[in-house]
């Protein structure tokens, strides 16, 4: 073996942190909020296992810029949540309001439908027996009795711009009294 007076000493290349590179990863798909907590904890651990390995372990860069990737977009993602949770009440309010306009404009449209009908009829389209033939509690002998037949409906659609105007947008459970 030969003296060597200057030892020939190897240094091993430090490996990237995987820590560091799941921290900033993990911060790109911080607003999914999840990851962006996760990216957080990840960066923390990283940049501490780094200052402790004394340069067998590189990628601080990568756990400073995940970390901070990553409260930025929880921080966004939080902030879009607020909003979100603050404008859903006011969003239904709205699309109860233009439910309200709606039936109010299907009203009037129903409204001007008799009137035509009864300017064009001379009477309106109800259908109701004479009281020889009414009995009790409102029912009738050999009558329709459902409230399309009461009200006329099927002379009324003649008048109707669209039968979708018996249909209360404010009660959809129900169906359209004419299907």
């Amino acid at each position: 073996m030969e003296n060597n007076p200057y030892p020939q000493t190897t240094t091993a290349n430090p490996k990237t942190s995987g820590l560091a590179i799941a921290s900033l990863v993990c911060g790109i798909f911080g607003l999914l909020l999840l990851p962006g907590l996760l990216g957080v904890i990840l960066g923390i651990i990283a940049i501490s296992r780094i200052n402790s390995s004394n340069g067998a372990i590189k990628g601080k860069g990568l756990a400073i810029g995940g970390l901070v990737l990553s409260v930025i977009t929880t921080l966004s993602a939080g902030v879009i949540l607020l909003i979100a949770s603050l404008m859903l009440p006011t969003l239904a309010k709205a699309k109860a309001k233009a439910n309200r306009l709606k039936c109010a404009s299907n009203l009037k449209q129903i409204s001007s439908a008799h009137i035509y009908f009864s300017a064009e009829n001379d009477g309106f389209p109800w259908q109701l027996p004479p009281p020889a033939k009414q009995q009790l509690f409102g029912t009738s002998l050999g009558m329709d009795k459902s409230v399309g037949g009461i009200f006329g409906l099927e002379a009324m659609k003649m008048e109707l711009i669209s039968p979708n105007i018996l249909h209360s947008p404010c009660d959809p459970g129900r169906a359209s009294a004419n299907e």
